[in-house]
């Protein structure tokens, strides 16, 4: 039967719901059809019938409940029911898939002049991968679906959600990993599933998969019945629940609720099933004071509004209290809280405490000299354990004050202490000095040494290093390597002995603080160290061989050559010159050379060529020409001889390990063809050779021993040889005249200054997101003519900079401190400095603490995601190692600093914030004197609140619109060849490819003041 296509409700957002909303469904088969469902039961049955009419099935007169389903099944029947009254190529043609989607790989196009199973399946995988259900190369078709595949699928399809804070009672999934864990619990919030024991691994049945399709589907089609009020009860003096009859629809927030009496409705928690939701209040209730709740302003699929529904509560303080502390034994550095609940168990949370702690040294209060809301108040375990007496004095909302005493226990911590690796460090190296290239402080801690140091477990024959060791303490980072000294206690040694396990390969002493390995042989050995409390710890290192010489290198064992040149002798015509290099046993170059009394020598197999050029051989008594290596390093020239062809003839460098052998250790073979060329004749073409065809912004942060990345392209560098009409090189010309012919887009700032290609600023290394080529036209000069070649010449940013940004679209309500916010403060969030782990010896933050609440922030944790040029998520703010407190407390909109930057990496970017184009809406407030919102920010006093819709309309790199601006007049006018002004809507056009939204974003905020 076809469902109607007004009666669908939107699904949940999610990669495939766009289409699926606007489908209708017609399945051939019909649910009473079947044949093999009577058996079932009443429930499953009808499940399977539901799944049929919805077009999930279509397989005729039989279901086979109880097969396995295979992945290719599964395929088809999400890709009918998306299809709905097409057919799947129809669909699929129409929504252009086979440009879009790249095919699976065992689901190839050939499919499509197969069978009918084979086209249809072909055209259903790509509307399943479109759809995103499935996202691997191979489908897999034959193969059975597991429960665990089958929870991704469906999570997937039909975009379910589950709450921060559900806790699954599901028992055999623990092991997974977190993602497909994630599906299985979101199946499990959703009421999809409701077993303790999931069997991830175990096949799904096809009448199972039925089920888990319509329960999904019910999930997020909730029905067209209006939302029917069915009670509303106070929770406590600032909040109610609200039950509903029918599912409320997806989405609903604050914004679905008023209440009578001149309150505010500033937060709404809706369950996981969304019959019911908890409001929040922005001022406390009146004590026997009747309210009316009202559900409002929710709609239908067809967007029709439903009508209002209401519900009354009386707000009571039941007779009864009981004030109770959250902890009356603690450990040392243990956070908690006080109690005061009413006769039924509920909090009294509109009462006022006052606790006093008798012992601050042992127990401190927030509510020390002040009554405080007892969700507000916190008690914190000091460093001093100990018994210590405190008094709460609790005033109820009806005036009667309440008198009790407790005695807290506060115990010694339990310190847990995990190893985080260890290095060895060259005997002598002053880690904590001031060492360029930031060496120290990639050691200046635990999560330092994690992120940005290179451990190092061996040490070399002969050698010393010392011994520096990480660990993490109750799961945060130390702030420094292990003291082997306590320095903190003077004449108290931490360590009482150290010991290696194989002493023939490597020794170790302990003196005044450092412990220092020597390599004695070749092998491994374990470190012990102990301590004075008895504890131990292991370290595996390695002793490894010095460098020694292996074997020769040649850099090039093919060489091309012209028999006649109109300048003889000249590289790249008809010589060439090969580089030879000395290896050691780790393919590395080794410096010292040939060993010993080891040699090189040289010798040719044809008439023709010669070897060698002045200072490259020297001749020895009774050998031939040897090799002069220097450094490792060694040059050999072979020059063709005019008018002698050859072909294959064979360079042969011969390594001789003694002066008195007489068979080669090892050798190596250059082969060399000279071609006959006609000197005299025109040049008919040019061949151009670029030593650095690609410049970098970023060129000075990645230069290496092996790789140069350069910063611009030097005409006068280019080697221009001139070609005959074969193709062969007949001699070189000098680059007489150079024109930039392609001109890139305005946010490029590569220009020619006619000499060199380069970057117009160093600020390229922070704006240039995108790589590209420029192309050169190259000139050179024969005897009687002039030919050009075109040249291109690629230029990028290695630097990892902001290129797409993410706002969650999600409804916000926050509590903060009476006080004025900026916007950003709500994007980015308000660093907590308690919930950090700060490095005091460099003020600055290295992480987060393993027990934070909310990642570091006070508030709401940011709202704004980033994505670098290199597609991973960016870190900023409190994820960012190494930010000072002062730059956090100035904006935790960074996504890079000076420390990591300057010190760590040596990058240096030109700006490290953001700026923003934002719209503020539908302001709601208590009291539109003092608590407002607005682009300037947003203010609040105690117990007032303001709610408002914010919209993020871009977001941008610091500065970088007005770089884009300067960058396309630049452009223009180089285009022009004279000064160009843009007009206004070039300059939005240029600031616009800045964006690092893709789209406008809005979301609805609430925050009140505590």
């Amino acid at each position: 039967m076809a469902q109607n296509k007004a009666k669908f409700n939107k699904f949940m957002t999610g990669a495939v719901t766009a289409t699926m909303v606007a489908t209708a469904i017609v399945p051939v088969a019909s649910a009473a059809s079947f044949t093999d469902t009577d058996n079932l039961g009443d429930q499953v049955k009808a499940e399977v019938n539901k799944a049929v009419e919805l077009g999930f099935f279509n397989d005729g007169t039989k279901f086979n409940p109880s097969a396995n389903i295979t992945r290719g099944q599964a395929a088809l029947t999400l890709a009918r029911y998306i299809a709905g009254d097409s057919t799947l190529k129809a669909y699929a043609e129409a929504k252009g898939l086979e440009g879009k989607v790249t095919a699976f790989v065992d689901v190839p196009a050939s499919y499509k002049n197969g069978e009918t199973f084979q086209q249809e399946l072909f055209y259903a995988s790509l509307i399943v991968k479109n759809a995103g259900a499935f996202t691997q190369d191979n489908l897999n078709p034959a193969a059975n679906v597991t429960r665990s595949q089958m929870a991704k699928i469906v999570t997937t399809t039909f975009g379910l959600e589950k709450a921060a804070d559900f806790e699954s009672k599901i028992t055999d999934i623990n092991h997974l990993d977190a993602a497909t864990k994630g599906f299985i619990e979101t199946l499990a919030a959703n009421e999809v599933t409701n077993v303790t024991t999931f069997n991830p691994a175990g096949n799904v049945t096809r009448s199972q998969m039925a089920s888990f399709l319509v329960r999904s589907y019910d999930v997020v089609n909730p029905g067209v019945a209006a939302p029917e009020v069915v009670s509303v009860s106070a929770i406590n003096a600032t909040s109610a629940k609200v039950t509903f009859k029918n599912a409320l629809p997806v989405g609903a927030d604050f914004n679905n609720f008023e209440i009578s009496g001149g309150l505010i409705v500033t937060e709404a928690k809706v369950s996981a099933d969304r019959k019911s939701v908890e409001l929040t209040f922005n001022a406390e209730l009146t004590k026997n004071q009747e309210y009316t709740v009202t559900a409002t302003g929710f709609k239908d699929a067809d967007g029709k509004v439903y009508a209002d529904s209401k519900g009354t509560f009386t707000w009571e303080v039941a007779e009864g209290v009981t004030v109770a502390l959250e902890q009356t034994t603690a450990e040392q550095g243990d956070k908690f809280g006080i109690t005061v609940k009413d006769a039924a168990g509920k909090d009294v949370k509109d009462a006022k405490v006052t606790a006093v702690s008798y012992n601050e040294n042992i127990l401190t209060s927030s509510a020390q000299t002040s009554a405080e809301k007892p969700e507000d108040v916190e008690f914190e375990a000091k460093k001093v354990a100990g018994t210590v007496d405190v008094e709460v004095k609790t005033e109820l909302p009806d005036g009667t004050i309440l008198t009790n005493s407790f005695k807290v226990t506060v115990k010694e911590e339990k310190v847990t202490i995990a190893n985080s690796g260890f290095t060895l460090v060259p005997t002598g190296t002053n880690i904590l000095g001031a060492a360029t290239d930031g060496t120290e402080y990639k050691l200046a801690n635990t999560a330092a040494f994690k992120a940005f140091a290179t451990a190092k477990t061996s040490v070399t024959l002969g050698d010393s290093a010392d011994l520096y060791a990480f660990a993490e303490t109750n799961g945060n980072p130390d702030i420094s390597a292990i003291d082997w000294e306590d320095t903190a206690n003077a004449g108290k040694k931490e360590v009482t002995n150290v010991k290696s396990s194989n002493a023939i390969v490597a020794d170790v002493a302990y003196a005044a603080g450092v412990i220092t390995v020597t390599g004695n042989s070749i092998g491994k050995s374990t470190i012990t160290v102990t301590f004075k409390d008895g504890s131990k710890k292991t370290f595996d290192i390695e002793v490894k061989d010095v460098a020694k010489f292996k074997d020769i290198s040649v850099k090039q064992t093919s060489v091309k050559l012209s028999d006649d040149a109109r300048t003889p002798g000249t590289e790249g015509v008809d010589k060439a010159v090969i580089d030879i290099e000395t290896i050691d046993q780790f393919d590395k170059l080794f410096t010292a050379g040939v060993s010993g009394t080891g040699f090189v020598t040289v010798t040719s197999s044809t008439d023709g060529i010669t070897v060698g050029a002045p200072g490259e051989l020297n001749t020895a008594a009774g050998r031939a020409d040897r090799l002069n290596i220097v450094g490792g390093v060694g040059t050999l020239t072979i020059q063709a001889e005019e008018s002698k062809i050859v072909k294959n003839a064979k360079v042969t460098l011969s390594y001789f390990a003694k002066s008195t052998d007489t068979k080669p250790t090892s050798t190596k073979v250059v082969t060399v063809n000279v071609v006959d060329v006609d000197a005299s004749v025109d040049a008919s073409d040019l061949d151009v050779v670029i030593g650095n065809d690609t410049i970098d912004a970023n060129w000075e942060n990645v230069t290496t021993t092996s790789t140069t990345v350069y910063e611009d392209v030097a005409f006068a560098d280019f080697d221009a040889f001139l070609l005959d009409g074969k193709g062969n090189r007949i001699g070189t010309t000098a680059v007489s005249a150079s024109e930039l012919l392609t001109k890139t887009d305005a946010n490029v700032v590569v220009a020619s200054d006619n000499t060199t290609i380069a970057f117009a600023d160093t600020d390229a290394q922070t704006y240039l997101r995108a790589a590209d080529t420029v192309t050169v036209k190259v000139t050179g000069d024969d005897t009687t003519k002039t030919i050009s070649k075109n040249v291109k010449v690629s230029y990028k940013n290695s630097a990892v900079l902001p290129n797409a940004a993410k706002v969650s679209t999600n409804a916000v309500s926050i509590k903060v401190d009476p006080a004025t916010y900026t916007l950003e403060d709500i994007l980015f969030g308000i660093v907590d400095e308690d919930q950090l782990v700060l490095d005091d010896s460099n003020a600055v933050n290295i992480a987060v603490k393993k027990n934070a609440k909310n990642a570091g922030y006070k508030y709401n944790t940011p709202l704004v995601t980033l994505t670098g040029t290199d597609g991973k998520p960016l870190a900023f703010g409190t994820a960012l190692y190494g930010s000072t407190l002062t730059e956090l407390g100035a904006t935790t909109a960074i996504w890079n600093n000076d420390f990591i930057n300057n010190t760590l990496l040596a990058n240096g970017f030109a700006t490290d914030g953001f700026e923003y184009d934002l719209a503020v809406s539908n302001v709601v407030s208590t009291s539109a004197a003092d608590n407002t919102a607005s682009t300037a920010g947003v203010a609040v006093t105690a117990g007032n609140s303001v709610t408002f819709t914010l919209v993020v309309k871009g977001i941008y790199t610091d500065g970088a619109k007005a770089k884009a601006v300067a960058n396309a007049e630049a452009h223009a006018t180089l285009l022009a060849g004279s000064p160009v002004t843009l007009t206004q809507a070039e300059k939005d056009a240029a600031e616009a490819t800045q964006n690092l939204l893709a789209a406008p974003v809005q979301l609805n905020i609430s925050v009140a003041g505590k």
